[in-house]
């Protein structure tokens, strides 16, 4: 199954691209530029239907790749909710527990 991704819009402070498989949209991807090679990671889900079809590990390697061909060396990931673990090899960089919750701050490259 060939995912077909594409940008779906472009604004300053974020970028959000959309998957299709056969013309029907079944993820979505929410990004914001970091650099002009690595990008933050804010979102990655499936739709109802982009669940029946496939694994999201599945959809998120496909996307990275899909980056990696448009030039991008790595993505960063900021967060306390998203637990992407090491199934998709993304690697813990820091953390910071200065605050009420700690900060971890985790990084790809593609």
């Amino acid at each position: 199954m060939e995912i077909l991704f594409s940008r779906a819009q472009h604004a300053a402070s974020e970028l959000l691209f959309d998957g299709a498989v056969n013309g029907k949209v079944i993820g979505h991807a929410q990004l914001y530029p970091y650099s002009e090679t690595v990008l933050g990671l804010n979102g990655l889900w499936l739709t109802d239907s982009g669940k029946e079809l496939l694994e999201y590990s599945k959809f998120a390697e496909a996307f990275f790749s899909y980056l990696k061909g448009l030039g991008y060396t790595k993505l960063f990931l900021i967060t306390e909710d998203l637990e992407f673990g090491e199934k998709l090899s993304f690697q813990l960089e820091e953390w910071d527990n200065s605050g009420w919750y700690p900060k971890y701050i985790y990084i790809r490259t593609l």
